[in-house]
């Protein structure tokens, strides 16, 4: 803390008693939860889903075609981690795990008991491990690229109560 007064002393206990060989040491420390850390976000969540089914065209054999886009727009992103000032904000927009952009998408076709899907996942630039954004004004923070990986899988529907999985997670090896 900035100043020897601190609203945590109060979980400290020191020996008090005049003339005690420990007196001024520590007699226990209160463990207690103390909650002085938040997040503030803002930004725009977003998922459309659109279900194709092959019955409508008088062609149920063929199954269904589902396809999906859902992400993440990031406007401002602050975490306050500081117990000493707990208003000042640490912004993370565009760090590492908190890129600006964030799309998935999917597609997802099925036949009687069999689905194939293929999945996608967009994410935009964000520094590498330890690096802080408002640190970078004098150098170029080490960036991350923005990346595309893909999975695919393909179930099996066993009997109503259980599947069978097969896939490929990173197809590209991104």
């Amino acid at each position: 803390a900035p100043s020897i007064t601190n609203q945590y002393c109060a979980l400290i206990s020191r020996d008090d008693r005049p003339g005690s060989l420990t007196q001024g040491g520590l007699d226990y420390l209160q463990q207690s939860q103390v909650n002085f850390a938040g997040l503030e976000a803002s930004g725009v969540d977003f998922d459309i889903r659109y279900v194709l089914d092959m019955a409508s065209f008088n062609k149920p054999e063929w199954g269904s075609l589902a396809l999906g886009v859902g992400g993440t727009w990031i406007e401002d992103r602050n975490n306050f981690p500081f117990v000493a000032d707990p208003n000042q904000a640490n912004p993370v927009k565009e760090e590492l795990n908190s890129p600006e952009w964030v799309v998935n998408t999917s597609v997802r076709y099925t036949v009687g008991d069999f689905t194939a899907g293929l999945f996608s996942n967009y994410q935009t630039r964000q520094t590498r491990t330890g690096v802080e954004i408002e640190n970078t004004v004098s150098f170029d923070a080490p960036w991350n690229d923005p990346i595309w990986t893909h999975d695919a899988s393909l179930t099996w529907d066993i009997d109503g109560r259980s599947d069978l999985v097969l896939g490929v997670n990173n197809l590209t090896d991104k």
